[in-house]
């Protein structure tokens, strides 16, 4: 009888601690919760550029805010539902339709048709933070163009594929036929087979021996103080630490102090990081609440809708 009491005491004592470790973490992520602030960003986020002192969001409409403030976002005019935007130095705000048709803007108000060579596929720039060395670029089924306001676009290469590009070290700009690719103050990084991989130049990358599944979106974020790789996949943002010559040491822990209560387990399709900020467009395949496109800043240490 002693035996059997024992057993139980043990078998009770074991379930307690059990199921206070299951408890706690669910716990913790409510004491993290943060009130959603109302979406003003609708729908899918499908790019995001600097333009002078704006950030420009294209999700159906074109939104535009001031780069360094914390939401603020408003929409402005554009020619119909747009599914990109890119920008060129400082002179030259880009948009692409849903029926693909690419317009240019020098006020993000009075937009000019950019008659072009065959028929657009793709439109993007190359992330310069240095506006003199920044261009847009435009893949159509005639090959990959460069622009430069109302001017006639000129060819690039013949390559049809480019979806992509980064400017990296003050040096070129590099292509890619995949959205899986950032570039930081030091290295180029890209994903290949799960692996991470990082370099000077794209063909010729090393691999870090970091694995990371289901990649979506990539982006370099710098909170002033280091560079970390984020790695957005079909289950939240995976951290990558960076060391001071941009060699990747292991994976970290998250931004964000309300990360397991908002997006850590979503599907991370769009990743960008300006300035002190990181954006991420999330799809939540269980609810429309988390489905938004979601901002974490330097100065506000939690992630909230944008």
């Amino acid at each position: 009888m002693k035996n059997k009491n024992t057993i139980r005491a043990i078998l009770s004592l074991s379930f307690l601690l059990f199921a206070s470790c299951k408890i706690e973490p669910i716990f913790y992520a409510i004491e993290k919760e943060v009130p959603l602030e109302k979406a003003v960003i609708k729908g899918n986020l499908y790019a995001m550029t600097e333009f002078g002192t704006k950030l420009y969001a294209a999700s159906g409409k074109l939104y535009e805010k001031n780069i360094n403030e914390e939401r603020g976002w408003k929409a402005v005019s554009a020619p119909g539902f747009i599914i990109r935007v890119a920008s060129d130095k400082d002179d030259n705000l880009y948009v692409l339709t849903e029926d693909k048709k690419l317009y240019t803007s020098k006020d993000a108000k009075n937009w000019t048709a950019v008659s072009i060579p065959g028929s657009i596929t793709e439109l993007f720039d190359n992330k310069a933070s240095d506006t003199d060395k920044k261009t847009a670029y435009v893949t159509t089924s005639e090959g990959l163009f460069s622009l430069a306001g109302e001017d006639p676009p000129g060819k690039v290469k013949e390559d049809k594929d480019f979806v992509a590009a980064v400017y990296h070290d003050g040096t070129d700009t590099f292509f890619s036929n995949t959205v899986l690719i950032a570039s930081g103050a030091k290295k180029i990084y890209t994903i290949e087979d799960s692996k991470v991989k990082f370099g000077n130049d794209i063909s010729n990358v090393e691999d870090s021996g970091i694995e990371v599944s289901d990649a979506q979106s990539m982006a370099v974020y710098n909170d002033s103080s280091k560079e970390s790789l984020l790695i957005g996949t079909t289950s939240g943002i995976v951290l990558v630490n960076l060391d001071d010559a941009g060699r990747p040491t292991g994976k970290g822990s998250m931004l964000g102090e309300n990360i397991e209560s908002s997006i850590a387990m979503l599907e991370i399709k769009t990743l960008y990081a300006f300035e002190n900020a990181v954006y991420a467009f999330a799809v939540d395949k269980t609810t429309s609440k988390k489905t938004n496109t979601w901002g974490y800043y330097t100065s506000r240490p939690n992630w909230n809708v944008e």
